[in-house]
Formats: C-alpha cells, structure tokens, sequence
C-alpha cells in the first residue's frame, strides 16, 4: 500500500511538470545563396551554392510546419553615363580703359563613365510559413524553372531528391524558349551519411532584348537614385584635376570647385550596364515538437495502470 502511494505521487508530479518543447531537426531543407547579374550583351545569369538536407520523419503522427523565404541584398548596378559639367568662370573680363582682357573659364565637358552605383535593396520580398497536417516533402525541394526558362520540365526538386537516392549528380542542360536560349548546370555531392548535398549551380539566359522588364525597372531605380548619381559624377568630375592647368589661378579655380553644387551637373543614362544583386532562398519543413510533459505523463499513468492491476490481482489472490 506505501510502494502505491509513492507511485502514484510520482505520476501526478510528472503530470503536473510544465510542457518542455525539445527543438526537432527539419525533416527537409533547402538553402540557397548567390547572384543574380543582368547585362545587355551577356543576358541574365543567377549562379549559386545549395545546401538541402533530408531526414526520416518522426514516427508518430505530428503536424508540421513548412516555411519558405526569399531576400535581397544590395543591387549594385554599372550603368553607362554621360556627365556634362557647367562653364565655370575663373576670372572675370577685367578693363582699363578700352582694354579689356579675356574673362578666364574652365569650359563645359562632357564626360562618360561608368560608375559602380550601389542601389535600395529590395530585402526579404517573401516570407511565409503554414503549419499542415501532412507532410509534403516534395514541395520543399520544388522549384520549376525548366519550363519557363529551357522549354522542358526541369526542377531542383528532380535533382536533389534523385541525388538523396542515387549520390552525386552532375547536370547540364540546354535549351530556350522562343529567341531566348539557356544554359543549366549543377554540380551537387551527397554527403556522408547520406541526408545532406552541398551544390553549385549556374543558369543562363541570352536573347535579343534579354529581360527587358528587368531593365527597365533598374532604370527606375536608376532615377530614383539620381541624387547619389549627381554625386557620384561630381566626385569623378573632382578627381580628373580640371584646375590642374591654370597657373596661378589654380587655387581660385579649386575654390570654385568646392563651392559647386553638384545638382548644376547634368547626368544621362545611357544604358543599364550591369545590374547584380545577391539573394538567399530558404524552404524548410519542420516538424511540431510534442511538449515534453506528454510522454512522462503517459508512462505516469501507464504505472498506475500496472500498479492497479498488480493491487486487483492480489486482493484476488
């Protein structure tokens, strides 16, 4: 009679302790880093590493949670430009009499450069997560953009999970949509233990007006930036010496220089140049931890139920 109040006193103890989560491995993940870059005359190319893992689910029933995200860095964009810099007066006409000398000028120019201009990134354009029921492992490692981009189905999702059954994999794929032609390669190794791959990957598109949208929304931002273009070309403008030759009137010539806004300079965008802009995509799928309370309260009245039963079988006796 005391060995069961003793334990029943343990089982309301272990029933009463709070709910401890234990934080769970993801069942599937896909991590993703690289750049994209886009050019007028080489296309568009996103290159990138890629870490997926893959582990046995649990073997009870449990919800999940999958996640997924995608961010930005800075955009750094190499756009042609054409600068045209104000005339500039050094000295003034200057008189005696019906004599006058010359006024002195530092005359307009027009210079093209190509600055390397760093743009607002875009941070995280999307992020979500959905707690489910099931487990849909496919989805995790599923992006499509084979038949978008190459004119045949071609997904992460075929490579890596291939990969998790049959080891290393390289891939390279060509094709094109239309007057657009694309170049794929992957270069991915399971590693030991065999629930993670470590890949590079490298895609390319070329084709008459690559991407024009893309373009065109870089010049957005182009001209959305324009004070720190403006100032950008003033810097460029200082560092050719314009003052370089005028004698005894070079320190006038810099003094005005200084003074100068540089809102008074003129600057056209000629083309995009080269836009690029490093990004990380993120898909888990994790696993709900059970509170931990659960499993000590179900083997607390897994011993009373025993204990009962032992009591009953004794009275009996």
């Amino acid at each position: 009679m005391t060995i069961m109040r003793f334990v029943a006193t343990g089982a309301l103890v272990l029933a009463a302790s709070p709910a401890i989560s234990s934080t769970l491995p993801p069942t599937a993940l896909l991590e993703s880093s690289g750049v994209l870059s886009l050019n007028s005359g080489s296309g568009f190319e996103a290159r990138g590493d890629l870490r997926a893992e893959y582990r046995a689910p649990p073997p009870r029933a449990r919800p999940y949670i999958f996640s997924t995200s995608l961010s930005f860095g800075t955009l750094n964009v190499t756009p042609d430009v054409t600068i045209t810099t104000p005339e500039i007066v050094i000295v003034d006409e200057i008189c005696f009499g019906s004599l006058c000398s010359p006024a002195m000028t530092l005359p307009s120019q027009t210079i093209n450069v190509s600055p390397d201009v760093p743009l607002l990134g875009l941070g995280t354009v999307f992020e979500g997560s959905v707690r489910s029921p099931d487990l849909p492992l496919g989805d995790v490692f599923a992006f499509d953009y084979g038949t978008p981009l190459l004119g045949a189905p071609l997904s992460f999702g075929d490579l890596v999970q291939n990969q998790f059954e049959t080891g290393d994999a390289t891939v390279s794929v060509t094709g094109g949509v239309g007057p657009f032609n694309s170049v794929f390669d992957y270069d991915g190794e399971l590693q030991p233990g065999g629930d993670v791959i470590l890949a590079e990957y490298a895609l390319g598109i070329t084709g008459p007006g690559i991407l024009g949208d893309i373009e065109s929304f870089a010049l957005d931002l182009i001209n959305d930036n324009t004070d720190q273009l403006t100032g950008l070309a003033f810097d460029l403008f200082l560092g050719t010496d314009p003052c370089g030759g005028y004698g005894v009137f070079e320190a006038t010539c810099n003094a005005l220089l200084a003074g100068l806004d540089p809102d008074s300079f003129g600057v056209t965008v000629n083309s995009l140049g080269t836009l690029s802009a490093d990004y990380t995509l993120s898909k888990s799928i994790v696993p709900v931890p059970l509170p931990a309370a659960l499993p000590l309260m179900a083997g607390g009245l897994g011993l009373l139920g025993l204990m009962g039963w032992r009591r009953r079988r004794d009275v009996v006796a």
